[in-house]
């Protein structure tokens, strides 16, 4: 069974980190999905990316909302794309088995038509609606380094979880990290996501032509807050 890391894991930097293109997946590779499989029945989510289990391929699995919670029955949905978006967006309240402690909340597409490699190098085409377009969203951000709690994704709407709120309180510098955290992201001019911006780049592409990022504008402070925040926790929870 894989290790789910978790943040403030000695590992948790690859939270972070963006997966790479995928060109062939082979035989030699099932193993490490079959035991991201396992991981994500014994943990009961329906979504684990690659990078929440060290690895660095561009890929995740889901489990479809009709099926049940059994290793066969969750796709591998390699080098992940999102053709075409809806108009209709909702703000989902999000969590993470990688930031247990925390809960953000997310604008999402009601629905989108995405493209995919299976694991037998089969391109697949479908249209996802709801629950299943939301999980898919949050799963494309994480192979691309972005969880639900970074500025990207909620804007600085992060909440800490009422059940590590007493433990929190005994440790002051996490809630001071945590408040800085989340007022730097609150403050950021926040540029709209698109189409462009919520696909993974693929390597082989001139990176001149990807157009802007999403970083905020004091990028530097933010990652210092986030590294502060990750040490605070790594010894209170």
């Amino acid at each position: 069974m894989a290790n789910i890391i978790v943040f403030g894991d000695k590992l948790s930097n690859a939270l972070f980190s963006k997966c790479i293109y995928y060109g062939a997946f082979n035989k030699r590779f099932y193993s490490k999905v079959n035991q991201m499989k396992l991981a994500a029945v014994d943990k009961r989510i329906r979504i684990l990316a690659a990078n929440q289990v060290g690895l660095e391929q561009n890929l995740f699995i889901m489990l479809p909302q009709s099926s049940k919670m059994i290793p066969s029955e969750y796709k591998v949905i390699i080098n992940p794309k999102i053709l075409k978006i809806s108009n209709e967006v909702i703000e989902n309240t999000e969590e993470s088995i990688s930031f247990p402690q925390f809960k953000a909340k997310v604008n999402r597409y009601k629905t989108i038509f995405v493209s995919y490699d299976d694991k037998k190098g089969k391109t697949v085409e479908e249209e996802l609606k709801g629950l299943e377009s939301i999980w898919y969203q949050q799963a494309i951000d994480q192979v691309m380094g972005i969880p639900c709690i970074s500025w990207i994704a909620s804007q600085g709407k992060v909440e800490l979880k009422p059940e590590y709120q007493k433990q929190a309180e005994l440790n002051p510098g996490f809630l001071k990290a945590f408040k800085e955290y989340v007022d730097v992201g609150q403050q950021q001019k926040y540029q709209e996501r698109n189409l462009y911006s919520v696909n993974p780049q693929d390597e082989r592409e001139d990176y001149a032509l990807q157009g802007p990022t999403h970083q905020p504008h004091n990028y530097e402070l933010y990652e210092k807050l986030l590294r502060n925040l990750e040490n605070e926790l790594f010894y209170t929870f």
